[in-house]
C-alpha cells in the first residue's frame, strides 16, 4: 500500500525494500514447514510443489505486470499485489494449521491440564530453563556462526550468492534485448518469460528419476543421505545455468530469431 502511494521514486523505493525484506520470511519458512508435513522420501515431491510456485512467481509476476502500467498506471501494480497478497494472508489464517511439533504439543499439554486438573501435563518447550532473550540471540547468531565455521554452508551461500546475483541481473537483459533489439512492445516482452516457466515444469522430469533413486537407497540403508538432494542441481541447474547464459549472450542479434533466444532460459 505504501509503495502504491508513495509520492516520489526515493520513498517507493524504500517502501519496495521493506516490503522485500519483510516478505521474505515466507519463502525462508515455508522449508521448516515441508519438513515437518513429509517423511524424507515424498520431500523429493514436496520440495518441488514449494520451490517451482516460488520461482515461478517473479515470472508469472512478470507476465501479467507488463500490460497492467500502459493501461492502469504503474501504481496499479502495487494495488494488484497488495489485493491478491491480502487474499493469500487472509486463506493462509483461515486454512493453514499448525505445524510445528512443539507447538502442537505445547497446546496439547495445555488442554490435558484443563480437562484433568493435572500440572503434571508439561510440553518441552515449557521445560526450558532459558530466557527468550537467549533463545533469540542463539536462533540469530547461528547462520553467522555457520556461514564461517561449516565449509559446506559456506560454499552453498557463495553459490546460491552468485547464482542469484547473475541471474536477475541478468533478467534485465530481457527487456534490451527483446524490447530494443527486437523491437517487441513490453507485453510481448514480458510474455517471452513465459519461457522460463515451462523450463521449471520440466523438472518434474527430474523429480521421477531422483525419487527412484531416493526410495531405492532408503531401501537398501534405511536412511537418506544429505547429498542425495544435490540431484536436482547436478542434473538440472548447475549446468543448464551456465548453457543457457551463453546461449542467450551468443544468439544476442536480430538475425537470430527470438524464439529461439526464448529458449535460451
Amino acid at each position: 500500500m505504501a509503495s502504491a502511494l508513495a509520492p516520489n521514486l526515493a520513498s517507493h523505493l524504500v517502501f519496495r525494500f521493506l516490503a522485500g525484506f519483510f516478505g521474505s520470511t515466507p519463502l525462508i519458512c515455508c522449508g521448516g514447514t515441508i519438513a515437518d508435513l513429509w517423511d524424507p522420501l515424498h520431500k523429493v515431491y514436496a520440495f518441488l510443489i514449494y520451490a517451482i510456485p516460488g520461482f515461478g512467481g517473479p515470472v508469472i509476476g512478470q507476465l501479467i505486470g507488463s500490460f497492467i502500467p500502459p493501461a492502469l498506471g504503474w501504481r496499479w501494480l502495487e494495488w494488484i499485489m497488495l489485493i491478491m497478497g491480502g487474499t493469500i494472508l487472509v486463506l493462509v489464517l483461515l486454512l493453514l494449521p499448525e505445524t510445528y511439533g512443539n507447538l502442537l504439543l505445547y497446546w496439547k499439554a495445555s488442554v490435558l491440564r484443563k480437562k484433568t486438573g493435572d500440572n503434571r501435563y508439561r510440553a518441552p518447550m515449557e521445560m526450558r530453563t532459558s530466557s527468550l532473550r537467549h533463545r533469540l540471540l542463539i536462533a540469530l547468531s547461528r547462520p553467522f556462526l555457520w556461514s564461517y565455521t561449516e565449509l559446506i554452508v559456506m560454499l552453498f551461500s557463495l553459490y546460491l550468492t552468485i547464482v542469484y546475483i547473475i541471474l536477475f541481473t541478468f533478467l534485465e537483459g530481457y527487456h534490451y534485448i527483446f524490447g530494443e533489439i527486437y523491437g517487441l512492445s513490453p507485453g510481448l516482452v514480458g510474455i517471452s518469460w513465459a519461457a522460463m516457466l515451462v523450463g521449471m515444469l520440466f523438472i518434474w522430469i527430474i523429480a521421477t528419476v531422483v525419487y527412484s533413486w531416493t526410495a531405492k537407497e532408503l531401501k537398501l540403508t534405511s536412511r537418506i543421505r544429505p547429498e542425495t538432494r544435490l540431484w536436482y542441481a547436478m542434473l538440472g541447474g548447475a549446468p543448464a545455468l551456465p548453457i543457457g547464459l551463453f546461449w542467450m549472450g551468443w544468439t544476442a542479434r536480430v538475425c537470430v530469431p527470438y524464439r529461439l533466444r526464448s529458449n535460451s532460459f
